[in-house]
Formats: C-alpha cells, sequence, structure tokens
C-alpha cells in the first residue's frame, strides 16, 4: 500500500479535504458548485422581493384603510337670506266726507182747480178723433160720439156750418193759438172768449162743457166727394 504524497502543512482554519475528511458543522456538507451558489442567492434574491411586495401592500392598505377612516365632512353651503326690508306702515289715505249733493228744488207745478165735483182740474180723461160733416152737431164728452150722436141741425152741441165756421150752442167757446195744440193750462187761464171759429186746417179752440175742458184742433178739411172736417179732441176734468 502506498502512501499519499505529503501536500504540505494546511493553512490555519482550512478545514481538511479529499476523501474521509470530516464534514464541518454550518457549511452544509460539501462544497457546492458556483452554479448552485447562483441559484441559492437568486432564491434568496425572489424571497427578498416577495418580502418587500407583501411589505408594499401592508403599507397600501393601511395607507387607504386610513384615508377611508379619515372622512371629510365637507362644510354646509348656508344660501344668504335676502336683508330683511324694514316693515312699512301701510299709508292711510285721508278720509274724504263726500259733499251731499244738493238736488235744486223743482218747481211745482202749477196748482189745478178744484171742479165742483171734487176732482182736480186738469186730470186728462181721454182724447180722440171725430169726423164732422157740414150741417151737422155732435155733442163732445170724455168719450167719442156714437154714430146716433150726430143731427142735421144747430143748436145744443158743436155745429159745423158748411165749411164755414164752428159754433158752440150752449157750449162756450175760447180762441186758442192756430197750429198749436191747446193745453188745459192755456184753455183754463184763457178768457177770450168767441161765438165761432173760422175753418181751415190748423185752427185752434178751446171748448167748455160742464165739468169738462176740451182742446179741439182741426187737423184737415175734406172737401170731395163727402166734405167733412177732422178734429182731435183731447178731454181734462174742469
Amino acid at each position: 500500500m502506498s502512501e499519499e504524497p505529503n501536500a504540505g502543512p494546511r493553512p490555519e482554519g482550512e478545514p481538511p479535504s479529499g476523501p474521509g475528511a470530516p464534514e464541518v458543522p454550518g457549511l452544509g456538507g460539501p462544497k457546492k458548485g458556483f452554479a448552485a451558489v447562483l441559484g441559492d442567492i437568486r432564491e434568496i434574491l425572489n424571497n427578498v422581493y416577495g418580502i418587500v411586495t407583501v411589505i408594499g401592500a401592508l403599507v397600501a392598505s393601511f395607507a387607504g384603510g386610513a384615508a377611508v377612516g379619515h372622512v371629510v365632512t365637507p362644510t354646509p353651503t348656508v344660501a344668504a337670506s335676502p336683508p330683511t326690508s324694514p316693515a312699512l306702515s301701510p299709508t292711510v289715505a285721508p278720509s274724504v266726507t263726500p259733499t251731499p249733493s244738493v238736488t235744486p228744488p223743482s218747481t211745482p207745478p202749477p196748482s189745478l182747480p178744484v171742479t165742483p165735483s171734487g176732482t182736480t182740474g186738469g186730470q186728462l180723461l181721454g182724447s180722440y178723433t171725430v169726423k164732422l160733416p157740414p150741417g151737422y152737431k155732435v155733442p163732445l164728452g170724455a168719450s167719442p160720439p156714437k154714430q146716433s150722436d150726430f143731427t142735421p141741425n144747430s143748436g145744443g152741441a158743436l155745429f159745423s156750418n158748411g165749411h164755414e165756421n164752428f159754433s158752440g150752442g150752449d157750449s162756450k167757446m175760447l180762441q186758442a193759438t192756430p197750429g198749436a195744440t191747446p193745453t188745459y193750462q192755456g184753455c183754463a187761464a184763457d178768457t177770450e172768449f168767441i161765438g165761432s171759429q173760422p175753418i181751415f186746417a190748423g185752427a185752434a179752440f178751446c171748448y167748455i162743457e160742464p165739468g169738462l175742458m176740451l182742446g179741439i184742433t182741426v187737423s184737415s178739411v175734406v172737401t170731395t166727394p163727402a166734405p167733412f172736417e177732422v178734429l182731435n179732441v183731447t178731454v181734462w176734468s174742469n
């Protein structure tokens, strides 16, 4: 059996090597190659990167939770109220006392005479139209005469003397203004008594019967074929 050549003294602290050399605690067995060392380094770096990534995620999560927990309450915006105008006291209009209207006294109508029967003179009793033929007479009253009231002779009633004039018979006649319609006041105040009244269109006269005053106007005179005078008669109490 041959002996190994003496390799010379080992440096201090270097473990023995070679076959049969004891394992040194802490070195994990025999020495690794360079590629294995690089693999170990890469694994270590991967572990460090993973740790850093976890720490970053934790930091980000903590920062987000803090941001969520810290909620900023917005300050409510208060709408500015419009300026309050001072209350204005209502203006009281001065009361105006109305001036009472003064109605001038109306002129009272002229007093009417009272007839013997107790009725007031001048009360309108009616009006009508009469066609009086020449040579006939007819009594006049408050109502229109009937056909049987006409008689062909004079005396006692209004008589037409052939288109010439009227006579009153036993009744009184008073002159009135031609072309005007007689009124009771005018007839009652008139004193121009006449015995006859000329017949023409527009003639007017007053005719007095007991208790009656008649205003008569001649509206027309018809000569053909049968002559007659058209009389408009208004009757008042008297």
